[in-house]
C-alpha cells in the first residue's frame, strides 16, 4: 500500500486519485482536498547544505573517501570518511528518506542540522540524493563515554563532575532551543580527542511546546524515567536529571519518585529556570565554574590515546 507524503499513513489504493498512485510520493485524497503538502525533505541539495567555517565549497558523496563502517543500525549507517579536499575525518550518517517518513523524524533532521554548541556533534556537511540524506559530522576519537566507563569500572567523583556539568551544559542549551533529546546515555555521550564530551544521537529527539506533557514511550529502557516506562505524561524538566549523578544526596534527589518533588522537576513555565538551574546549583556542582566549563577551559579527567 501507498504512503501518503502529506500526513505520512499508510494507506490502501483506492484512498488515492488515479494520477497520484504511481506517484513516488503520492498524495491521499484527503490531503489532496484540504491542500496538504507533502513533507518537505530538504528540497534541493544547496537547501540542507551546511558549510565548514570557511569553506564556500557545496560537498557531495565524491568529495570523501570512504575508510570504514563505523556504525550501523534502523536508520542505516554511520562510515569513517575522509574529504579528499581538506583531508579531515568525519563521520558519515547515511539516512534513508523513507526511514525518516516512516518515523517522522523530519524535526530530527533540522535538529541535527542546526545545534551549535561546544558539548553537542557538530554538523560539517549535508546533502541528499534521490532516497538517501548524508549527514557529516565531526568525528570523535574518543569514542563512548560508555567505553570509558566499562575501561576504568568505575569513574572518581572528580570525573563524573566534570562529564555531568558539560552534559548539563549541552542540556541547557538544547532546552533553550526547545528541544529534548528522550535517549540520553553514555552511549550517546562521545569523547573528543581533547577528553570533552559531545551529545549526540538525535533520533528520538522532540521539539517541546512549554508547558506540554509527553507520552510517547521511547528511549532504552535501563536509562529511562520511571514515568516514562509507566506510560505516564512526561516534559523535559526531570527526564534528563534521572539519568544523571553519582554522589549520594544527588542520586537521592534524582530518584525521588514524586515527579514533583524530583529535583529539576515540578512544573514550571520554563525548563531552564527549574530543570538545569536545580541541577546547576546542587551542592554537588558547588566546585564548578560553568563559565571556565563551557569555554572549555576545565582540564578533562582524561585524554583520549588513540
Amino acid at each position: 500500500m501507498p504512503l501518503c507524503a502529506a500526513c505520512c499513513v499508510t494507506k490502501g489504493f483506492n484512498k488515492f486519485h488515479g494520477g497520484q498512485r504511481h506517484l513516488q510520493r503520492p498524495v491521499c485524497k484527503e490531503c489532496f482536498r484540504t491542500g496538504k503538502k507533502p513533507v518537505d525533505l530538504g528540497g534541493e541539495p544547496e537547501e540542507l547544505v551546511i558549510r565548514a567555517q570557511g569553506d564556500k565549497k557545496t560537498a557531495s558523496l565524491a568529495d570523501f573517501q570512504l575508510l570504514s563502517v563505523i556504525g550501523q543500525g534502523a536508520f542505516g549507517k554511520v562510515l569513517l570518511v575522509r574529504h579528499s579536499t581538506t583531508g579531515q575525518v568525519h563521520a558519515m550518517k547515511i539516512i534513508s528518506k523513507q526511514f525518516i517518513i516512516d518515523k517522522d523524524s523530519v524535526h530530527y533532521m533540522k535538529t541535527e542540522r542546526d545545534i551549535r554548541h561546544p558539548f553537542v556533534i557538530g554538523l560539517s556537511y549535508a546533502f541528499q540524493t534521490e532516497s538517501k540524506v548524508y549527514l557529516v559530522m565531526e568525528y570523535q576519537s574518543g569514542g563512548e563515554l560508555f567505553s570509558y566507563l566499562k575501561e576504568e569500572g568505575t569513574f572518581t567523583e572528580n570525573a563524573v563532575r566534570f562529564y555531568l556539568a558539560e552534559m548539563i551544559l549541552a542540556l541547557e542549551h538544547l532546552h533553550g532551543h526547545g528541544i529534548i533529546h528522550r535517549d540520553l546515555k553514555p552511549e550517546n555521550v562521545l569523547i573528543s580527542a581533547e577528553g570533552h564530551i559531545k551529545l549526540t544521537d538525535f533520533g528520538l529527539a522532540k521539539e517541546y511546546v512549554d508547558g506540554q506533557e509527553l507520552l510517547t514511550v521511547c528511549g532504552t529502557k535501563e536509562y529511562m524515567a520511571p514515568e516514562m516506562l509507566l506510560g505516564k505524561g512526561y516534559d523535559s524538566l526531570h527526564l534528563p536529571g534521572w539519568l544523571s549523578g553519582e554522589a549520594h544526596s544527588l542520586i537521592k534527589a534524582l530518584l525521588e519518585r514524586n515527579v514533583g518533588k524530583r529535583l529539576g522537576g515540578g512544573k514550571s513555565s520554563m525548563f531552564v529556570v527549574k530543570g538545569v538551574q536545580a541541577l546547576k546549583r546542587h551542592s554537588f556542582f558547588k566546585s564548578v565554574d560553568w563559565e571556565k566549563m563551557e569555554s572549555l577551559r576545565v582540564p578533562p579527567p582524561k585524554v583520549p590515546t588513540h
